[in-house]
């Protein structure tokens, strides 16, 4: 499948942040969605499925440019070899996180359960889930939580008890394609 844009293929970085950057000639459909869900803009993320159930490859091209070899988004199994440098960043602004310390004891088991049933209950949307022992952060895009994070904060509160929550506003995620 050809997709005809106006830009010859998959940019390394925005160009509107890096001037000139490369065009990245391969990659797969798992990583071209991870790079469009976190701000990269040739190729909307859910606009692969049709081709990526089918297993088609799918090649970017530059109408203004039609000579140009554009970049090819293939099937995850079907990708050349990867390389040990950063091929690809993207970026995304409006992520707000809240942190849960718990002594959690004997209720190892259920303590991040708890924790995300809360935020599926409220219809919000985890972007990112970092943990430890007794620690865990959920990432939310915030906009999202916004007019909820009250209620959320008070329900984890009542039902899991935390001994300290933290909540940091104004973050953003980057996306290393490698």
């Amino acid at each position: 499948y050809e997709n005809w844009t106006d830009v010859s293929g998959f940019l390394a970085a925005d160009p509107r942040i890096i001037p000139h950057p490369e065009t990245i000639e391969e990659v797969t459909y798992s990583e071209l969605r991870e790079l469009s869900y976190m701000g990269a803009s040739v190729f909307h993320e859910e606009a692969i499925y049709p081709a990526r159930s089918a297993g088609i490859p799918i090649n970017i091209r530059n109408t203004n440019r039609p000579g140009d070899a554009g970049s090819w988004i293939c099937p995850d199994d079907g990708a050349s070899p990867s390389h040990a440098y950063i091929t690809g960043i993207a970026g995304k602004k409006g992520f707000l996180s809240l942190s849960f310390e718990k002594d959690v004891g004997g209720d190892k088991l259920s303590f991040g359960r708890k924790v995300l049933q809360v935020f599926e209950e409220a219809k919000v949307m985890v972007d990112h889930v970092p943990s430890s022992i007794g620690t865990m952060t959920v990432v939310v895009d915030a906009g999202e939580i916004s007019g909820k994070e009250e209620s959320i904060v008070r329900r984890i509160r009542r039902e899991i008890d935390p001994d300290h929550i933290t909540i940091e506003r104004n973050l953003a995620f980057i996306c290393l394609l490698y």
